[in-house]
Parts: structure tokens; C-alpha cells; sequence
């Protein structure tokens, strides 16, 4: 947690300052391709460590939204496999409207999970 540090010219010089999102691109500075980051510079690697970006919190919470967004994407799969199979079937028009909106109802669900996972309240 960055809490109320503030870099001084001395901890600036040598890249111990807090690297605002708004100001850097993350991409420079981090690989976040997993749940561990690793830094690409020294100011990154001073980051990691000052604001604990790798504790095992950050870890976990990284590895559960990863969960989720692949558990997600094979939601997705999943239904268009079931809408292409309704597509080529003979199924009563009725019950076929039925599955319809209960496929509706599971991508509202399926959306809606994904909404809180892209925009976590943390």
C-alpha cells in the first residue's frame, strides 16, 4: 500500500518512487502476463516490493480472476456449441424457444460475472 510516501529528489534519482498508472505505462515497467509480476526496470522491482505486489494475496486474487475468465470462456464456447446444435436440429418450435431464453437467461449470468471480474471493486 502506498499509504502517505512521497519520493524526494534523492529517492527519485534512484528509482524509489511510486509508479502512478495514470502517469506510466504499466507495460514498460511490468510483465503481467501471470500472477506473479515481474518487473522490466528498477523502479518496477522497487514497486513490487514497496507496495507488496506479489504477496500472496495479490497472487491469489490474480490466479482466481484467471479461474474466472477461463472458466468464462468456456461458458461461451459451450453455448455457441448449443445454439449450433439448435441451429441444425428438428426441435419443436416451443421447446426451442424455451432453450433460447433459458441460453439468454445463462449469458446474462455469464456477462454479469464477467463485469465483476474485469471490474473488481478492490
Amino acid at each position: 500500500m502506498k499509504g502517505n510516501y512521497w519520493a524526494n529528489l534523492f529517492e527519485r534519482k534512484f528509482s524509489k518512487y511510486i509508479l502512478n498508472p495514470c502517469d506510466y505505462d504499466y507495460a514498460v515497467h511490468f510483465d503481467c502476463s501471470a500472477s506473479t509480476w515481474i518487473p522490466k526496470s528498477r523502479v518496477a522491482k522497487w514497486n513490487i516490493e514497496k507496495l507488496r505486489l506479489n504477496s500472496k494475496k495479490q497472487i491469489d486474487v490474480r490466479e482466481t480472476r484467471i479461474l474466472f475468465f477461463k472458466t468464462i470462456k468456456e461458458l461461451k464456447e459451450k453455448k455457441n456449441d448449443v445454439e449450433l446444435t439448435l441451429r441444425n436440429s428438428n426441435l419443436d418450435q416451443l421447446v426451442m424457444i424455451e432453450i433460447k431464453n433459458l441460453i439468454e437467461e445463462l449469458e446474462k449470468q455469464i456477462y454479469s460475472y464477467e463485469f465483476k471480474v474485469t471490474n473488481p471493486l478492490e
